[in-house]
């Protein structure tokens, strides 16, 4: 089978069908396609050689390829395709169907509707609205700066106080004291206009007056031309007013006020503001006599009446601004509204009907007053002291005029003073091993030293030391100790790794410096988690365990280092599982238990294995019951029955029942039933009255006599 798809183009509506057309795999001839059944023309056949193919194909906008004798047509699955461009307001959504847009960019959606479903191609532009260039601007008292505001078509700047103007993008801000202005911007959406330059000809518009496509000679008719002087030989060579090539509505106006020039009908949102405007030109040479024009919405005049500027070819826009209130939609004219003929000829193009947005920014002028600003500091002799470009190192006061990051003058009023610098000297005698600081210099060498420190004021101090050392005794040391232990050096006690230095009193009155590099080796402390099954133990170091419970033994380090290691050694033990069981099974039957398998009567022990892996043993005492299997060969006389378990039998013949013993196994019975016959005799004795006879022994169970009686 081999599917096609096939797409209708009709404007904005695209109509889809599917073609399922049957033949045998690598055969070729000739396809058709068949008439639809909603109304669709006759697809242009063409006749075509290809080899069709078992599996089904998808052709979606390639050539049609109708074939004959073949096609079965289908009921069509049909789309509308719409095209939408929507121009929404800072802050507003859109919703298409189930979603909800709120940001710029193009959406698919399909909108479910009778009798095609709609695919809507939805071209958003959400408008990002009037912005200033800055958020905040830093001037000084009695400075300007120029304020910037982008993005709208109209600006309304508010307060007005230190504007050179309100209603401009880019006004001087001059204002005394730091003030935040408002920006509020009005912008257009999109044009709701269709055919509105009228590049697409006499569409999408209506009008009082005639088309006249050549002439436009005689009054309250109109031409749609890229040059009027083409429609009327007394006209000024006047041209569209977007690009000199396109068209222009031409109009020869009449003399009847209230005549509808063009006219179009669109839809509109409630509650809005709507900016309606066109460009209208002059092309007749009689100007004393110009078109008077006027704007009307739902049938309301609007605004003032207007004229085309009286040069020719000159255009010039006009527009009005109208609240929808709580329209859906908007009739909206051009008016017509002189009363004379002669002249009263002019153009038209550019019609914009459009929606209008707005929104704020704002910007914050910061006012930075003039600085005076009084400052005392205090220097060392030798030292300076920099206020802008000016350097002091002299006690006295000074006045200095500097300029801020935003440009603007401070004053400094600077009362600066110099503090005098000292200096000093010290002999110290010091033992070998010790150490005398200066500042932040320590000295343990004989040696003369010079340091500079700060005095409680902040000025430099010069110390110069002269210092003597004499000799004392040294000695180094490395013991090594366990971990717990310590070692005793002097009047000091050490139990931590470290080199450790003790001075010791001499007998000459110098110290002995005995040096002592400790090693602390550790004491380790492992823990461990063991699980046993019952009957198994653990050895851990000396000690043997075989119960559950948490132990503690000190052992000697694995390092060799003579040093206890501590083991904590918590231990689970898991018990070994016993069950007795006692079953019966029939003979034929087996019992698994684990892996055995047992059909025999007898004991038996299994060993398995539980989920924490110790083992399970099971006792398992086990009887086997026979199958029982008896014959019996019974014998009635016709008539009767014999019962075997739930059957009856009253014919001659051999029975096999199963029945089932006490103990649940089956017990099979073969029953050879003999059913013997009923035998009937008949005899007439003749007796008196008061004699009897007996009948005579038969061996059946049925006997049929007839007793007669004598008279006398």
């Amino acid at each position: 089978m081999k599917i096609h798809f096939f797409l209708r183009l009709k404007a904005t509506r695209v109509l889809v069908a599917f073609f399922f057309l049957t033949t045998l795999a690598g055969a070729t001839g000739e396809r058709q396609l068949g008439q639809t059944t909603n109304g669709i023309t006759q697809q242009e056949r063409t006749n075509i050689t290809e080899s069709i193919l078992d599996s089904p194909a998808l052709a979606l906008n390639n050539p049609l390829y109708p074939c004959k004798h073949l096609a079965i047509a289908l009921p069509e699955v049909c789309f509308v395709f719409d095209t939408v461009s929507v121009t929404l307001c800072p802050g507003e959504s859109l919703t298409v169907g189930n979603h909800i847009y709120e940001q710029t960019g193009i959406y698919l959606d399909t909108l479910a509707s009778l009798p095609c479903d709609t695919i809507r191609l939805t071209n958003l532009i959400v408008l990002d609205g009037v912005n200033t260039s800055a958020a905040i601007v830093n001037i000084c008292s009695g400075g300007s700066t120029q304020l910037q505001a982008q993005g709208a078509q109209g600006y309304s700047w508010s307060p007005n106080t230190g504007l050179s103007a309100t209603d401009i993008a880019n006004p001087i801000a001059s204002p005394s004291q730091t003030t935040t202005y408002t920006v509020s911007g009005i912008f257009e959406t999109e044009n709701l206009i269709t055919n509105g330059d009228f590049e697409q000809g006499n569409t999408g518009f209506i009008s009082s007056y005639t088309h006249s496509p050549t002439d436009i000679g005689p009054q309250a008719v109109y031409a749609l031309t890229n040059n009027v002087i083409n429609v009327h030989p007394l006209a000024a060579p006047c041209t569209d007013h977007t690009s000199g090539t396109g068209n222009l509505m031409a109009v020869n106006g009449a003399g009847t006020p209230n005549t509808t020039v063009w006219q179009q009908t669109v839809n509109v949102k409630p509650q809005n503001d709507y900016i309606f405007s066109a460009w209208v030109t002059n092309w007749s040479s009689i100007q004393t006599n110009l078109s008077n024009l006027q704007f009307s919405v739902n049938g309301q005049l609007l605004g003032n009446v207007f004229q085309p500027l009286p040069q020719q070819c000159q255009w010039k826009q006009f527009y009005i601004i109208w609240n929808s209130g709580t329209a859906t939609s908007a009739v909206i004219r051009l008016v017509n509204q002189n009363l004379t003929v002669g002249g009263n000829d002019f153009g038209l193009d550019d019609i914009h009907f459009s929606r209008l947005c707005s929104n704020t920014d704002t910007v914050k002028i910061v006012v930075h007053q003039p600085v005076v600003q009084s400052i005392a500091p205090t220097i060392c002799q030798g030292e300076t002291f920099t206020v802008g470009s000016n350097i002091y190192n002299q006690s006295g006061s000074y006045t200095n005029t500097l300029q801020t990051v935003y440009g603007c003058d401070s004053t400094v009023l600077t009362s600066l003073t110099v503090l005098p610098v000292f200096q000093t000297s010290q002999s110290p005698i010091i033992c070998q091993g010790e150490s005398v600081t200066v500042g932040g210099n320590t000295y343990a060498a004989s040696g003369t030293y010079s340091d500079v420190l700060q005095t409680a004021s902040g000025c430099d101090s010069t110390v110069t030391t002269l210092l003597t050392v004499n000799p004392v005794f040294q000695m180094e040391q490395s013991p090594v100790i366990c971990e717990g232990e310590s070692l005793t050096v002097g009047a000091s006690v050490y139990s931590a790794s470290g080199t450790y230095t003790v001075v010791l009193q001499t007998a000459s009155g110098c110290d002995s410096i005995v040096t002592t590099a400790l090693a602390v080796l550790p004491t380790f402390s492992v823990d461990q988690s063991l699980t046993l099954c019952e009957g198994e133990s653990v050895t851990v170091g000396n000690q043997v365990y075989t119960q559950a419970g948490i132990y503690l033994d000190t052992l000697q380090s694995i390092s060799g280092n003579g040093c206890d290691s501590i083991l904590t050694t918590s231990i689970v033990v898991y018990p070994t599982a016993s069950i007795q069981q006692t079953l019966s099974i029939c003979q034929g039957e087996i019992l698994t238990v684990g892996g055995s398998i047992y059909d025999q009567s007898g004991s038996y022990a299994d060993i398995l294995q539980t989920m924490n892996g110790c083992d399970s043993i099971v006792f398992t005492n086990l009887t086997v019951y026979p199958v029982f299997q008896m014959g019996q060969s019974p014998v009635i006389c016709q008539g009767d029955s014999i019962t075997v378990g739930s059957s009856t039998y009253s014919v001659s013949g051999t029975y096999l029942d199963v029945l089932q013993t006490s103990n649940g196994c089956d017990s099979i019975v073969t029953t050879n039933l003999d059913v013997l016959p009923a035998y009937q005799f008949a005899q007439a004795p003749v007796i008196c009255e008061g004699e009897s006879v007996t009948p005579a022994a038969i061996p059946t169970p049925i006997v049929v006599f007839t007793r007669m009686f004598c008279k006398q």
